[in-house]
């Protein structure tokens, strides 16, 4: 569970913790941070969308990165409208973004890196099978965690419950 006394974050630019109503508000959130082709960041968006929904945590859409924008603008609000809550789940994906702070500990670990978390293009790849095994069984277990931020960052298919 999320405690107040924990650190504050940064904000999404620089790394940090979630919130939709003030910035700088404790929250929990599941943040969807992908850089790649529309289909993919539509799969990781529904997979944390799920897990936001179980969890009762606030979701943050991350599509800044990639070929569909050269301004830092979100992706997604260039193809879809930003509402504050997405079937049932409060959600942020507009001008706000970068001033969301993202609590720590998060999860995976490696977003634990404030450099790391504005420029998520640069994520190692060592852990990322592991990351995505433990999403799946995060969102099919309905179990939620301790860190104060899930990051989904890939495909993350749920499938079948002995598929991957």
């Amino acid at each position: 569970m999320h405690s107040s006394s924990s650190p504050p974050g940064r904000s999404i630019a620089k790394g940090g913790r979630g919130a939709d109503r003030r910035p700088g508000d404790a929250d929990r959130t599941v943040v969807s941070i992908r850089h790649t082709g529309l289909g993919d960041r539509l799969a990781s968006l529904a997979a944390a969308w799920r897990y936001a929904r179980c969890t009762g945590r606030v979701l943050v859409v991350d599509w800044r990165f990639g070929n569909f924008t050269s301004n830092m603008e979100n992706t997604f609000t260039q193809c879809f409208e930003a509402v504050d809550d997405l079937a049932g789940v409060r959600f942020i994906a507009d001008k706000r973004l970068p001033s969301i702070p993202l609590a720590k500990p998060r999860l995976p670990s490696v977003w634990d890196s404030d450099a790391l978390i504005g420029l998520p293009f640069l994520r190692p790849r060592r852990g990322y099978s592991t990351a995505q095994r433990e999403a799946v069984n995060l969102i099919r277990e309905g179990r939620d965690v301790a860190a104060g931020t899930v990051v989904f960052d890939g495909w993350v298919s749920v499938g079948a419950p002995n598929g991957s």
